[in-house]
């Protein structure tokens, strides 16, 4: 059995879709199937310290990478199907038009866009400046 692995592109009516992810779970099955039958091979033995074992033990993970590569092949194209059928709803989002803006009279007509880093500053500063007056205010009485 060869281990090697070759990535392959195709295209499909979108009608033929499921069709095809089917035949790809059933193939994961029959994968999984194989692997079961190494499996029990190897627990149905009574010496495990055998060359045997090691070549069965090496058919089990095979098998099972196989069924893993399908299964991960299957999960490519669901995400891709999945994709192209949520993008639609994400165009239409992406086109709805800006909210309008709004100037803010106090910050000389210009748009205001301040973040919380900016307002905790702000704020900072506000708060300093109204203890300096409050002391100030205490030393002149």
């Amino acid at each position: 059995m060869s281990s090697q692995r070759v990535n392959i592109q195709y295209s499909i009516d979108l009608e033929d879709l499921p069709e095809e992810v089917t035949r790809l779970v059933d193939c994961s099955t029959t994968a999984l199937e194989v692997a079961l039958e190494h499996a029990e091979e190897i627990s149905n033995r009574d010496d495990h310290l055998t060359v045997k074992t090691v070549e069965e033990i090496n058919s089990l993970r095979l098998a099972l990478s196989k069924v893993d590569y399908i299964l991960e092949d299957v999960t490519k194209i669901v995400g891709g199907y999945l994709k192209m059928a949520l993008a639609p709803a994400q165009e239409e989002s992406q086109q709805a038009p800006p909210a309008p803006t709004v100037d803010n009279p106090f910050t000389g007509g210009r748009n205001a866009e301040t973040t919380i880093g900016e307002l905790q500053q702000k704020l900072t500063r506000f708060t300093e400046s109204m203890n300096e007056q409050e002391s100030a205010e205490i030393n002149v009485d």
